[in-house]
């Protein structure tokens, strides 16, 4: 029978190995959606490139954006690109 150890030790791996954190490029592409998003859903904006650069220097100053590759798993990172709004955006990574 196998110790306590190893048995924990075992599980440990397997939660570690079952949770699967959204990439660099997987990021990337929900602040893409995010300012595609927010400058459909605000036409007054101005004009729609100077609107996707103050959107996107909000997306990189933000703490959780920054840290997406740590904390937003797989599946958040397909309900976001699922969304058809900001708010659904930032309700899949909550």
């Amino acid at each position: 029978m196998p110790s306590l150890i190893v048995r924990i030790l075992g599980v440990g791996i397997l939660l570690v190995g079952c949770r699967k954190v959204a990439t660099q490029q997987q990021c990337d592409a929900i602040v893409d959606r995010y300012i595609d998003l927010v400058v459909r859903a605000t036409p007054d904006a101005g004009p729609p490139d100077e609107a996707k650069k103050k959107v996107r220097e909000m997306a990189e100053a933000d703490e959780d954006f920054r840290s997406c590759t740590v904390h937003v798993e797989v599946a958040q990172y397909d309900c976001a690109m699922k969304a058809m709004s900001p708010e659904a955006i930032e309700k899949c990574l909550e």
